[in-house]
């Protein structure tokens, strides 16, 4: 049976061999990802079984499946929302012939508006399953989502109070609602809700959850408390020590408030400890360090990290500016100068580089990032660094379609750099 359907009772005996047989169909198609036949066969079966509600959710709660099982695979497969349109048809049916309509299916549908990009659509479900079950933490808390989505702060910012209400030590929630008073100026306040119900009188689950304490410490940083949120900083530390975003905010916080020494502690304990850093980690958390040690006039250590960065990633344009300024105001300007100039190829394209790479760290058997990727580093360019990608990709892809291309393309920058 597919995971997370409803299950009820069968009307009849044939009735349950019916959708048990159909239920094993449906998961193998979902097992091979095939949505295309999963489609076909369940607009059959939805022929024979147009008023049994529970039939309907079933489908459509796989439906759903799919969907989130192609944005795992492939998060710009354009299959994604035609399961989504799918999905929502046939909880939107069976939410029809159920009277009264469980909150579930209220909730579902308003995800999807909102995965769909239509908050409005999103406010109205939520609002008609309120009808239903007044104070339902979840369609409060969602309404109040695709509220944000629209901008509509103060009508959102009541509906995650409302949820809170109903679960007053909920971290999603009070996070839900500390966001929206960022967005409406009053970070102040957001660090008040965490702190009042997540630490002073939340449970101990909320107490002992790290996101409690870095988004408590966020909203402080926020309203330029920055001495006060190295407490929380540290609590989150200890309790998520790998994470490598927490350990960089605590030693810029820590940098901040002039506390320079435990700073670098900080990344290099955390540096230490990491022997098998993903690569990306490890290029944050030494740029970190650079500018710090920069910020210190350590311009020693500052160099020694810039060029780490470096080695890394050729192209990293924080290190190249960083490393570029560094040198030019000391005896070797003339590499100082290429560095600089090498930022400003890189600077217009940096941010589409790093959500690229993101996408490939997510999901690194997808074609499509990698050879955006690509792309990018052809038109930086960065020889080294395209023909590292250009082998990885042979790699997983030898057969690719683009891969002529994407051969012509790299060794071209390749010849220009060789005659420079």
């Amino acid at each position: 049976m597919v995971i997370g359907l409803v299950a009820v009772a069968p009307v009849d005996a044939c009735l349950q061999r019916e959708q048990s047989s159909a239920a094993r169909e449906l998961e193998s198609l979902l097992l091979r990802n095939d949505l295309i036949g999963a489609l076909e066969f369940g607009n059959a079966q939805i022929a024979y079984h147009q008023e049994d509600a529970a039939f309907r959710e079933q489908f459509g709660r796989a439906f759903f499946m799919i969907a989130e099982n192609l944005q795992k695979r492939d998060p710009h497969s354009t299959q994604i929302d035609r399961a989504r349109v799918e999905s929502r048809k046939h909880l939107h049916a069976a939410r029809e012939l159920m009277s009264p309509s469980p909150a579930r299916l209220h909730w579902a549908i308003a995800v999807l508006d909102l995965q769909l990009k239509q908050p409005a659509i999103a406010i109205a479900s939520c609002s008609q399953g309120l009808l239903e079950h007044p104070g339902n933490a979840d369609l409060l808390a969602h309404r109040g989502k695709a509220k944000g989505k629209l901008g509509e702060w103060e009508s959102a910012i009541a509906d995650w109070r409302a949820a809170l209400i109903v679960r007053p030590s909920d971290v999603s929630i009070a996070i839900g609602l500390g966001d929206a008073l960022v967005e409406s100026g009053r970070a102040c306040d957001a660090a008040e809700v965490i702190k009042k119900h997540c630490l002073d009188s939340g449970t101990a689950e909320s107490r002992s959850n790290w996101q409690t304490h870095y988004n408590y410490a966020r909203y402080l940083i926020i309203c330029r408390k920055f001495e006060e949120s190295i407490g929380p900083l540290t609590e989150a530390s200890r309790l998520a020590p790998n994470h490598q975003m927490v350990a960089v905010e605590r030693a810029e916080m820590l940098w901040r408030v002039g506390q320079v020494e435990v700073a670098k502690t900080v990344l290099d304990q955390w540096l230490n400890r990491k022997s098998e850093l993903e690569r990306q980690n490890l290029i944050q958390a030494l740029f970190r360090r650079a500018t710090i040690a920069s910020g210190d006039r350590d311009a020693e250590t500052a160099r020694r990290h810039f060029e780490e960065v470096l080695a890394l990633a050729p192209m990293h344009e924080g290190a190249l500016q960083g490393l570029g300024l560094l040198l030019m105001r000391g005896d070797e300007q003339d590499r100082g100068k290429k560095l600089l100039e090498r930022f400003k190829r890189v600077a217009p394209v940096a941010l589409d580089i790093r959500i690229v790479r993101q996408t490939i760290r997510r999901i690194p058997t997808s074609a499509r990032p990698r050879v955006q990727l690509i792309g990018y580093l052809v038109e930086i360019p960065d020889p080294p660094g395209a023909r590292l990608e250009l082998a990885e990709f042979e790699r997983l892809f030898p057969r690719h379609p683009e891969l002529p291309e994407l051969r012509r393309r790299v060794e071209a920058i390749a010849s220009q750099e060789d005659e420079r």
